[in-house]
Formats: C-alpha cells, structure tokens, sequence
C-alpha cells in the first residue's frame, strides 16, 4: 500500500496554490516516521517542523540560535535523504 504527504506551499498568491508531496510504501513511511521523531525529540526538542517557523525564528524555533536550527535542519534533511521517498509529480492546473 502506498502513503503520500502532501503539503502546501502556505504562499497564498492570487491564482498560485503549491504543493509538494511525498509518496512510499507504507512500511517504508514507518521508518521515516520513526527516524523523523527522532530527530525532532533530540535536543533541542521541538514537536513538529514548519519551514517558515523554522526561518523566521517563532514556533517550534522560538528562542534557538540559528546554529541550532540549521543542525535540526540539516538532520531533518538527511532523514528524508535516507528514506528516499518518491516525489510527487508536479502538475499546472
């Protein structure tokens, strides 16, 4: 059974609606899962990962330095290296 993650852009632009996604086997999203919880509970915890709260310091990312942040982000990135989910294909409407 295939599983996507589906997200949008968050730019809202007249007339431009982004989204990007990921897709994978369900067995293969579990290890993601777990892997990406990981990253997220190491220290300094946060619960979830939003770009944009992620740049601009608040949320999650309130109160870090940016040398903590781009750690967090570079390990959250080579999560999703490791995982290798499969993109979406990108579609104009």
């Amino acid at each position: 059974m295939l599983r996507a993650f589906i997200d949008d852009s968050g730019m809202n632009q007249p007339h431009f609606y982004v989204l990007g996604g990921w897709v994978a086997p369900a067995s293969r999203w579990a290890k993601f899962s777990d892997a990406w919880q990981d990253v997220l509970w190491m220290s300094p915890r946060i619960r979830y990962f939003k770009f944009k709260e992620a740049m601009n310091f608040d949320g999650e990312f309130h109160g870090l330095t940016e040398q903590s942040r781009n750690e967090k982000m570079i390990l959250l990135m080579r999560v999703i290296e490791d995982h290798c989910p499969t993109s979406a294909p990108v579609r104009q409407i």
